[in-house]
């Protein structure tokens, strides 16, 4: 029986055959989650769906693969949250109205978003206000809505600190853009810590999975030592009233 890392791997080599290079780490996919061919159709789709409509502030991730998504928002006058690259940087604010119109064709590029954008520390996220929709790439992703392969635990942490600052709750939805090769049926089981999609949107098809689990708190065993040593994750376990704050790695 294939594992879940085969089986991330088999579809990542799938999907290399459709996935777009970036400009910094060319076609070295274990770097990031790339763009596709014809995202901007699936980016369509994603204004288009019900959890989009009327949402005022959305999280958004920094994938490629919702760069035109996030220019489709911001182009609406939609603010977006955006983490930084591995959460090294903490978080970032982009006020829709403070892009130049000539400028919102490429407002959702990740420089723009560092042009444009403001940090946030956590209390500032806080108070900032209700967040109305989550918007993510991945990797690799069942047709139950969990995202699996490289870099799916980011979202799981991101989702966590999320819930325990009130900027979202558990019926926060959460939509996935993925191309169909990334796609599979295979009955992998989630865990306590995941975030299941509520929405995965392809440039073909659009699925919704039935029922959803939501983390209630950070599992701290699912964060690399890495990210344990972001200003984020520090500020965050100064704050949180989580037992697991005494992370050994602490």
């Amino acid at each position: 029986m294939l594992s879940i890392a085969d089986v991330a791997a088999e579809i990542a080599e799938r999907t290399s055959k459709v996935a777009l290079p970036d400009s910094r780490f060319g076609r070295d996919f274990t770097q990031f989650i790339p763009s596709f061919e014809r995202a901007d159709v699936a980016a369509r789709s994603v204004i288009a769906t019900p959890e989009c409509h009327g949402a005022k502030r959305v999280f958004v991730t920094p994938d490629n693969a919702v760069q035109a998504v996030r220019q489709r928002l911001i182009q609406r006058d939609v603010d977006l949250v955006v983490p930084s690259y591995g959460l090294h940087r903490g978080f970032l604010e982009v006020n829709a109205g403070d892009v130049p119109r000539y400028l919102l064709r490429h407002a959702g590029w990740l420089d723009a978003i560092e042009h444009f954008g403001k940090s946030l520390t956590l209390d500032s996220l806080s108070a900032a206000g209700p967040i109305d929709l989550i918007v993510t790439g991945a990797s690799a992703i069942t047709l139950r809505g969990l995202r699996f392969g490289m870099g799916d635990l980011y979202l799981d942490i991101e989702w966590a600190i999320l819930r325990a600052l009130d900027v979202i709750s558990d019926e926060t939805p959460v939509v996935a853009v993925v191309h169909d090769t990334q796609v599979t049926n295979l009955p992998l089981h989630a865990v306590s810590s995941n975030v299941i999609a509520d929405v995965i949107v392809t440039p073909v098809c659009i699925f919704r999975p039935q029922g959803h689990t939501r983390p209630r708190s950070l599992d701290w065993s699912i964060v690399p030592d890495a990210l344990l040593e972001t200003a984020t994750l520090q500020e965050f376990r100064r704050r949180s009233s989580d037992p697991a704050g005494t992370h050994p790695s602490a």
